[in-house]
């Protein structure tokens, strides 16, 4: 009879059972049929999977992102229905209850409470509705101010406000225009800034735009957890994509407007608008419409000729070319007047305009000239009202001009200035700011409109509830892309918020069509040595002509990369190459640059286990260290871990299945030494927010986290309180180097009868080891001969006495002995090694025999030994 020892190690994880047979296959050698709750590691062992520890209750359907500000500073936004909040330190962001009150704070009936500190022709008035109206006049700002008694001083307070159609610049110091607390641009939104003055402190709301900002509330916090609203239905979370630029994450979703979360410090946070002003455009109207625009600046109308305007059109641009240029500015201060005319051509007539000057005023009114609309010489001046043409006489020139009040020149009243030359064009933009009818809207003027007469030459902007919003975002080579509504679009280069193709030159905004299969949804964007695209039918590949060279206007293309097809599940990224999840949900594939074919291309992360990621995949993510693991959410609460070495092309799948709970959620933030995992476990309808301990908290010391909802202790007495999410459970319990056995939570409670320091108390979960078959390992048998393992040695190492057991299937296990060499070993200590070869199995012979590990407690398993015996083939 033939016997032989064999030695397994564990990298390979798990492999399909179509694929056991294939010995032929390299990596199928000391692969596994079962490897659940074992985590494979890169340099060959197994482990019993750390816990995952309690943090706090979700309240729904989530989707986690994470916010980066440094390896040592990450949070994570909790997306839910149409809110996110906000964890920090692995606790959600709250607020305390201050003994402080803002007078009038909500703006109900009127600014009483307020000081106007408008300036100029700005004004500071109530609206309707209930708000706070600042309206400046270009130059100087509309304002008001309020200094609050701060009682407690030094204390935290939680400063909410919320921001309406444009930026409001806040003030926060201890004098009236202080700014020593807080300065900063709040964009249209709702802000949640945490201060902490020291003595009393002056609010102060200002706007020195001609269009109104409006201000909803100013509010102190009360007690709680911090919450601010999103549009992000439940419906729509798994759409969410988002990227990071420093304290902004800009978000896209599906059926969902884009907008920016961002953070002003650790418990600083605001969700607002993305304010975008000068585009993207479509191309311009082909049909009879004209649009009619009611001012020049300001707020005011837009009336179109025909029906044509849709609610959906709130907050959508549009771009009005008019037929001649009219600038003008009412100019209460030095250091203002119009924008500027374009003048060309030669000859009076075509080089002719008009100056008007009127008003009550005193003052030194100039007209000024430049060649690039940028540096300015005076050519003459004015100090009555009147009405001229003026003719410049320089034939063939392109030069602008503006009337300006210079700085000193200015003594009181108001000055009317306006140009008007009838050549040339002005492109003035205005954003919806409600909806009257088919045929009137309400704008607020972003860049003055040249005129006011109808105009056939209009442009409709790209993004709007009527037209569509990106459904993909992410930063590449200096620039913010969107892609979805069959486009892609590169902002401005170093301006994320700018889409201006007017702009000369290479940086100028991008806009690239779309012309690959169905592509009204983008699925994601993911910057690798490259940006990949992910449409139901490619990946595609946004490249310039060569390789390396920069994304311009001019040198984009899109070449198809892969043709798998992705499904709408946000990709991952390691290093140069991308993994995403291909249409059928049910596989995933790694995708990385290859220099001979210049193109990327596509590998199948489940060629030998194409069933692992059954019944399909919900969410995936990435760790680096301390090895690179790709984390799967499936759809049936489980996951799945897929470990990869590139250099020693290790790659091995296994399986995570929580104690009691459901998995649905995952994000992974940076550490220092291990990247950590956590996740929204839904138990019994109840959803919890859990982190994956440390592999070094885990290994069976005086401090193990091995249980699952667990709850970690420093000298909590006999008593355990805190298990409210535990209740009516029975729980496992580790305290100072031990487990300690089993107890049963009542009123969120456990009485220990001892005093232990350092106590973990959570759920118990078992891990799973099966081998594949055993037939490469003895010399010349058959898959189908009859054998079987007679012995098993175990090499193991920070191993718990008992909880390592073997047999040859799980029905059939027995515990590891507890001897090594002949000597009986302690057991009431973790084992720092243990090597034995004396676990012998009683199974019958059989075609399939195979060797199955369970481990209940703190282990790693180094090697399995086993002897094969056969009885058919005749050793000599």
């Amino acid at each position: 009879m033939m016997s032989k020892q064999v030695m397994v190690k564990f990298n390979r994880g798990e492999v399909d059972p179509d694929a056991l047979t294939r010995f032929d296959v390299d990596k199928v050698n000391n692969s596994s049929s079962l490897m659940e709750n074992a985590l494979p590691i890169r340099l060959g062992p197994m482990s019993y999977r750390p816990g995952f520890g309690h943090l706090g209750t979700i309240p729904g359907p989530t989707y986690l992102a994470e916010f980066i500000a440094a390896t040592d500073d990450a949070a994570e936004v909790e997306f839910t229905n149409l809110q996110a909040r906000f964890w920090v330190d692995d606790q959600t962001v709250t607020r305390e209850t201050r003994n402080v009150s803002i007078v009038n704070g909500t703006f109900d009936t009127d600014l009483s409470g307020w000081t106007n500190a408008s300036s100029g022709l700005a004004n500071a008035f109530w609206g309707t509705g209930g708000y706070a109206v600042l309206q400046g006049d270009g130059t100087n700002e509309a304002a008001i101010f309020q200094t609050i008694t701060i009682n407690d001083t030094g204390q935290a307070h939680g400063l909410r406000l919320t921001i309406v159609d444009a930026p409001v610049t806040l003030k926060l110091g201890t004098t009236v225009g202080g700014s020593e607390i807080f300065q900063g641009r709040l964009l249209p939104g709702v802000h949640s800034l945490l201060v902490s003055p020291t003595t009393n402190m002056t609010i102060r709301l200002s706007s020195s735009a001609e269009y109104v900002a409006r201000v909803d509330a100013v509010v102190f916090e009360t007690a709680g957890v911090m919450t601010l609203p999103t549009p992000v239905a439940t419906a729509d979370l798994q759409y969410i994509r988002h990227t990071q630029s420093a304290d902004v994450m800009f978000v896209a979703c599906r059926n969902t407007k884009h907008f920016r979360v961002e953070r002003r410090g650790r418990r600083s946070w605001s969700v607002v608008d993305f304010r975008f002003e000068d585009g993207p455009f479509n191309p311009i109207n082909s049909t009879p419409i004209t649009l009619t625009p009611g001012d020049l600046d300001g707020d005011t109308t837009l009336t179109a000729s025909a029906p044509f305007f849709v609610p959906g059109h709130v907050g959508a641009l549009f771009k009005l070319a008019s037929s001649g240029q009219t600038v003008s500015a009412s100019v209460s201060s030095a250091g203002a007047g119009t924008g500027s005319i374009r003048v060309t051509g030669a000859g009076v007539i075509p080089r002719r305009f008009n100056i008007s000057i009127t008003g009550s005023w005193s003052a030194t009114v100039t007209l000024q000239r430049s060649p690039d609309n940028s540096a300015w010489e005076d050519v003459e001046n004015y100090t009555t009202n009147q009405s001229k043409n003026f003719n410049d006489g320089l034939d063939n020139s392109i030069l602008f001009y503006r009337l300006h009040i210079k700085t000193g020149n200015y003594t009181s009243g108001t000055a009317n200035l306006t140009l008007v030359y009838a050549s040339g064009s002005i492109d003035g933009i205005g954003r919806v700011t409600s909806y009257t009818s088919s045929t009137i809207v309400q704008v607020q003027v972003l860049k003055d409109f040249g005129d006011t007469n109808p105009t056939r030459d209009w442009y409709e902007g790209e993004w709007s509830g009527a037209a569509g919003y990106p459904t993909a975002v992410s930063l590449y080579e200096s620039r913010l892309w969107f892609a979805g509504e069959t486009n892609l679009w590169g902002s401005v280069s170093d301006a994320f918020d700018s889409f201006d193709g007017s702009i000369e030159g290479d940086s100028r905004a991008i806009r690239k069509t779309i012309g690959f299969g169905p592509v009204d949804d983008v699925n994601w964007l993911l910057p690798t040595t490259r940006l990949i695209m992910g449409l139901a039918s490619d990946e595609v590949s946004v490249r310039s002509n060569s390789f390396g060279e920069v994304l311009t206007p001019t040198n984009i293309n899109l070449k198809s990369g892969t043709t798998q097809g992705s499904a709408n599940i946000a990709p991952v990224k390691a290093d140069t190459r991308a993994y995403f999840v291909q249409r059928s949900l049910l596989k995933i594939f790694e995708m990385a640059y290859s220099v001979e074919s210049d193109a990327q291309e596509g590998l199948d992360t489940t060629t030998l286990n194409p069933s692992i990621c059954v019944p399909g995949v919900k969410r995936i993510a990435v760790t680096r260290q301390p090895e690179t693991r790709l984390w799967v959410v499936l759809t049936d609460g489980t996951m799945r871990v897929y470990l990869i070495d590139y250099s020693e092309d290790v790659r091995g799948w296994s399986r995570i299945r929580h104690a009691e709970g459901l998995i649905e959620d995952i994000v992974v933030v940076p550490g220092v030494q291990e990247d950590r995992v956590k996740v929204v476990v839904n138990r019994g309808g109840s959803r919890y927010y859990e982190k994956l301990a440390l592999r070094s908290e885990a290994l069976g010391g005086n401090i193990s986290k091995t249980f699952d909802s667990f709850v970690h202790y420093v000298s909590p007495g006999t008593t355990i309180t805190g298990l409210g999410h535990l209740e009516g459970k029975t729980v496992g319990v580790w305290a100072d180097g031990r487990d300690r056995g089993n107890f049963a939570v009542a009123g969120g409670e456990v009485s220990l009868g001892t005093a232990w320091t350092n106590v973990t108390v959570g759920l118990r979960y078992t891990a799973d080891y099966r081998s594949n078959k055993l037939v490469e390992y003895v010399e010349d048998i058959v898959l189908t001969d009859r054998k079987r393992v007679t012995h098993v040695g175990l090499v193991l190492a920070n191993v718990w006495p008992g909880s390592v057991s073997c047999g040859p299937d799980a029905a059939t296990l027995e515990p590891m002995p507890l001897v090594e060499y002949g000597q009986l070993l302690p057991t009431t200590a973790t084992l720092a090694t243990y090597e034995e070869q004396a676990v012998e199995f009683n199974g019958a012979y059989d075609t399939d025999s195979r060797v199955h590990v369970r481990m209940t407690g703190p282990a790693t398993v180094r090697g399995l030994v086993f002897r094969i015996h056969d009885p058919v083939n005749q050793a000599g």
